[in-house]
């Protein structure tokens, strides 16, 4: 794969466009496992501590989780609105506690995730947001829920233990009244998502992802 540029081809290989679209997209999920490394030049680790360097943190476009519940931003985050400055000893801090570093729209500032955003926009016809997830110990940063979008995860660096539900509503959104109950059953895959793998989720399917005390990021 071209270190310049990645495409939505590139990453859902070796599944066709046609394939997935025809048999996967909006229906069930996939679990595509890939070599180590491949999706690693889209954002390492060094490109994400220059951003959390040189980009102011608004909110809530960085955010911290961890068992459910949102870390108070005042752990790590210092000053008055308008003039706000990364607390980078209360982040590190956070995250060797369990936290789960979120940076929400990270293709404003990472340029091959704006290209590979594109290259998903044209092919899927709808907009795509890229959102970034960062954990080191054993803690979730969420209980188990579902998305009322369609997810891609593609792992760049580490692994995480996932667990996947089908959905106990159909294709429902984030406004509903009717939200559906949490899932009873088996999970219809329970694993490790490891560097270079990808997962497809559809909209409410219910998931749960744990990092395995290990830098993760995906």
């Amino acid at each position: 794969m071209s270190q310049d540029s990645f495409t939505f081809d590139q990453i859902i290989a070796p599944v066709g466009r046609q394939r997935f679209l025809e048999e996967y997209w909006t229906r069930k999920f996939l679990l595509q496992k890939g070599e180590k490394g491949r999706f690693t030049p889209i954002l390492p680790w060094e490109e994400l501590n220059r951003i959390l360097e040189w980009h102011p943190p608004p909110q809530p476009q960085l955010r911290m989780f961890q068992e459910g519940v949102m870390v108070d931003l005042r752990r790590y985050i210092d000053g008055q609105v308008g003039a706000l400055k990364l607390n980078a000893g209360g982040l590190v801090a956070a995250l060797a506690q369990g936290a789960t570093m979120i940076l929400d729209a990270v293709h404003e500032v990472a340029p091959k995730a704006v290209a590979l955003r594109a290259s998903m926009e044209e092919t899927l016809r709808c907009e795509c947001v890229s959102n970034l997830y960062a954990g080191w110990r054993s803690q979730r940063g969420f209980n188990v829920h579902w998305d009322g979008h369609e997810v891609f995860v593609l792992q760049l660096a580490g692994r995480k233990r996932w667990q996947v539900y089908g959905p106990t509503r159909l294709h429902p959104l984030d406004e509903d009244i009717e939200k559906g109950e949490p899932p009873t059953g088996e999970p219809l895959w329970e694993g490790i998502l490891e560097d270079g793998d990808l997962l497809y989720l559809p909209r409410g399917f219910w998931h749960v992802a744990y990092p395995l005390d290990e830098p993760s990021l995906h």
